[in-house]
């Protein structure tokens, strides 16, 4: 059905509720209960999940850069849309600006 529940060890952001508490029983992902997830990667302290519309998220622990937000941030709490996975049509700046999300597996 597409939906995401996390629970475990959660002091590094990891479950993507917003907080740094475990999780003793499964819990649905309420940022991500609007859309339908279709594929998950898991890392030691971070999470990636994949929209049917091809836009990959990230939370967790994001030190050295693993989340794929373009910055060494401490953590995320909750799933962040991964923006450099977008690409700005050539050609166009300013208000005609066009930004497309790319193709799941493209090339930048």
């Amino acid at each position: 059905s597409g939906r995401v529940f996390t629970w475990g060890q959660g002091d590094q952001c990891q479950l993507g509720h917003d907080s740094t508490n475990n999780e003793s029983e499964p819990r649905e992902l309420e940022s991500l209960s609007k859309m339908r997830i279709v594929d998950l990667a898991m890392g030691a302290s971070h999470m990636l999940a994949l929209d049917e519309k091809g836009v990959p998220y990230s939370w967790g622990k994001g030190a050295n850069g693993q989340l794929g937000h373009g910055e060494m941030g401490e953590k995320e709490r909750m799933p962040r849309p991964i923006e450099l996975c977008r690409r700005m049509i050539k050609g166009l700046s300013g208000a005609d600006a066009e930004i497309r999300d790319m193709e799941w597996g493209s090339f930048y």
